[in-house]
């Protein structure tokens, strides 16, 4: 899966923590972090990911500056 960051904030040391929630299955459930390339992209790749539906919350920093992003995928 690949995250793209905001091109205004890309040189601003951008660093990510990744929650994945899998309703149907907490014990699928997990955690990861990422910090973009010179592009704002990042790259998650987890063998941990199963088919099905996760709930994503981003918790990510650029600079001094906190942000939070959530989201909802399906993993084919």
């Amino acid at each position: 899966m690949e995250l793209k960051f905001p091109v205004s904030e890309v040189g601003k040391n951008i660093h990510a923590e990744i929650l994945f929630y899998r309703a149907s299955d907490s014990s699928k459930d997990f955690a990861t972090s990422c910090s973009p390339d010179s592009t704002g992209y990042c790259q998650v790749v987890s063998d941990k990911f199963v088919h099905g539906v996760y709930k994503m919350e981003i918790n990510w920093t650029a600079g001094a500056d906190t942000y939070y992003s959530e989201g909802v995928i399906n993993v084919n």
